[in-house]
């Protein structure tokens, strides 16, 4: 039975929650997957990554980046890390939008996640996330619902709004338990350039 480490930054609860899913379509493949919630460097050192036949990396990003720990961990670790298959996805609300400048905005988050790590992921995938208004301070919801408004997306502040594509990341996640199966030997990471 294989074995694969999720290991995960989340704030408001979404990447968990899209990582639990991972974990569990990962189990359908008869895969052990345990799942890693990295918030403090204190959490970081409990993963011991030679007991793991595949690593997936994933963390919401906010203001253009991804949490400093998942990056911190990632950029200590990519060198064990880039000896087995390693999957690595985003959460953000830009996922959600299809402008082009918007997909390259993506584009560039990852790139510069890959280059600041050093990491070499065979998988990577943009998800999209939610808007919990519920959870946010007033700037915050306020600039989210104008964002928003003008895009036709949810602007009731009053509740919170899951735009999780769930297929999408259980695409992700088959595809993933069929690399670390060695069913798919080719790199599948999308031209960055």
């Amino acid at each position: 039975m294989k074995r694969v480490a999720i290991i995960v930054s989340s704030q408001y609860g979404q990447t968990l929650k899209i990582a639990e899913c991972l974990r569990s379509v990962l189990e359908e493949f008869d895969q052990c997957a345990r799942l890693f919630l990295v918030n403090s460097d204190k959490e970081m050192s409990v993963i011991r990554l030679e007991e793991f036949d595949g690593v997936i990396v994933g963390g919401p990003v906010y203001v253009g980046s991804l949490p400093s720990v998942i990056q911190k961990w990632t950029r200590l670790h990519s060198e064990e890390l880039n000896k087995i298959p390693v999957g690595f996805f985003t959460v953000s609300l830009n996922a959600a939008d299809r402008r082009p400048e918007a997909r390259n905005d993506d584009i560039r988050v990852i790139k510069d996640f890959l280059e600041h790590t050093g990491l070499k992921p065979v998988l990577t995938s943009s998800l999209i996330g939610a808007i919990h208004y519920r959870q946010y301070g007033f700037f915050e919801k306020w600039i989210l619902r104008r964002v928003y408004r003008s895009l036709g997306g949810p602007t009731d502040t009053k509740r919170n709004h899951e735009l999780t594509d769930w297929n999408t990341v259980k695409s992700f996640a088959h595809s993933f338990a069929n690399i670390v199966e060695g069913a798919i030997p080719e790199v599948l990471v999308p031209n960055l350039d």
